[in-house]
């Protein structure tokens, strides 16, 4: 590889092929003109500048898409837009000198936050995204990362993001905004509701392959209203109670038409049911009626996968709460959890939970959020009706202890795990009648970010359990 040397002083060398150098300009290389020479033999004049910034691309078959991140780490794409509102993180290059300084070629070290010395302006759309941050990226050379907020009066679509210092503009790349999947009515609770249920694609929804919707108490297909729609053939597919994906099926139904599918669990007429595809979505629309005997309370799992370069899939998402009316009242029951759908990092969670035999009959009362019943890297709470005393489980999520810390409700004071923080204030109980009803102030933690599922039970004094109820779901950002 030869040496590259820009007015003189040495360049770092990312790499090289027959037709280019990809190399970071030396730091003191001084603003003007210049020669950039290439071994021997080779120079060419050029004009440096102060800075001169560039945005990173990642390559889809529609056309290349902006690089960026969302705050849980994961890949902003066609199938999983930005939201607005939220903060995203763009890998760019050219911003120019930082504070502190990292040397041409060094790696920027674990810890060290070397701030550009001039914050770029960055615009989504034509609209101006404030910028949190603009940094080297930790463990690379030259790269840095800003952290920029996607404007929240943005609709869906796709819009072009370019960042800009001292006037002098990045090139222009898309960004996918929406909301990936969402389903209306996203809580209630009926024996038989008509479901919309939206699919984004930031590019072009003609893209989308397969659409799924599973309604369970759990991320389980067995015993499950287990369905997936087949967009090229216009199939509805209903998984039988096995809940293999690859069949065998319960039935299926050409979109639009008639007919009736059903399983042990749910039943979906054609009547009342179809599709219909706009610019940015593809929308399914299902006429569905629940058995009374999978009463309960359930969540509404979305999923959806494209036939793009590296056949990109959502996974599987918690966009809802559904409560199918029970057959019977268990002694010690959850009612209900509000709100049953929320996109915070503070929320104010109300539970509801009852005894036939009254309050006082209720025992323990527990709150597990997380991706499915797991009390690890949870946010795990019991609360104990008798003296008001309330325990947060630690990050290794065994329900019998050790606690991450515990407060008394109503009270001051907090606890915390690397989930969440519950707060004495605002966090409040009232016993009455055959009810507790629980109030808890919570936040959320950074690293938490992504769709949670909100469960629920309640134990009585004779040991009856009401099972574990998944009630609502919250969108971390």
């Amino acid at each position: 590889m030869a040496t590259v040397l820009v007015g003189g002083k040495t360049a770092w060398v990312y790499g090289d092929s027959s037709t280019r150098y990809d190399i970071q300009i030396p730091v003191d290389a001084g603003i003007g003109p210049t020669i950039i020479q290439v071994g021997q033999l080779a120079q060419f004049p050029v004009i440096l500048k102060s800075s001169c910034p560039s945005l990173f691309s990642t390559p889809t078959t529609s056309g290349p898409l902006l690089f960026a991140r969302h705050a849980s780490g994961g890949i902003v794409t066609a199938l999983d837009p930005a939201a607005p509102g939220e903060r995203i993180r763009v890998v760019a290059a050219g911003l120019g000198p930082t504070d502190p300084p990292v040397g041409t070629g060094a790696v920027t070290p674990m810890g060290l936050h070397a701030s550009s010395v001039w914050r770029p302006e960055v615009t989504v759309g034509g609209e101006t995204a404030t910028v949190a941050s603009s940094e080297l990226r930790q463990g690379e050379r030259g790269f840095f990362e800003i952290v920029a907020e996607v404007p929240g009066s943005l609709p869906p679509g796709l819009y072009d993001v370019e960042a800009a210092i001292g006037g002098v503009r990045s090139n222009a790349l898309p960004l996918p905004v929406g909301e990936a999947l969402a389903v209306a009515p996203a809580t209630g609770g009926a024996l038989s509701q008509t479901f919309t249920f939206a699919f984004f694609h930031g590019q072009s929804p003609d893209s989308l392959t397969i659409l799924n919707v599973l309604i369970n108490r759990a991320l389980d297909g067995r015993r499950a209203c287990y369905l997936a729609f087949d967009v090229s053939s216009r199939s509805l597919i209903l998984v039988n109670d096995s809940g293999d994906a690859g069949g065998p099926y319960a039935g299926s139904l050409t979109l639009p038409g008639p007919g009736v599918i059903f399983n042990s669990q749910c039943a979906i007429s054609g009547v009342g049911t179809g599709f219909a595809v706009d610019r940015n979505s593809i929308t399914l629309t299902l006429n569905v009626t629940f058995a009374p005997t999978f009463g309960g309370g359930h969540i509404v799992y979305m999923a959806s996968r494209d036939r793009s370069l590296f056949f990109a899939n959502t996974g599987w998402r918690p966009k809802g709460a559904w409560r199918i009316p029970a057959q019977t009242q268990d002694a010690a029951s959850v009612s209900s959890i509000s709100p049953a759908r929320a996109t915070s990092r503070t929320v104010s969670l109300t539970g509801v939970f009852t005894d036939n035999a009254g309050f006082a009959a209720l025992s323990v009362l527990n709150i597990l959020i997380n991706n499915a019943i797991d009390g690890r890297g949870a946010c795990y709470i019991a609360f104990v009706v008798s003296d008001g005393s309330l325990f947060l489980v630690n990050d290794a999520g065994d329900g019998g202890g050790p606690f991450a810390g515990s407060l008394i409700i109503p009270g001051a004071g907090s606890a915390a795990n690397s989930q969440c923080t519950v707060s004495g204030a605002g966090s409040s109980v009232v016993k009455s009648g055959n009810t507790v009803t629980l109030t808890l102030n919570m936040t959320f933690s950074p690293s938490f970010a992504g769709d949670r599922v909100v469960y629920a039970a309640a134990r009585d004094n004779l040991s009856n359990n009401s099972g574990w109820q998944a009630l609502a779901t919250i969108a971390v950002p």
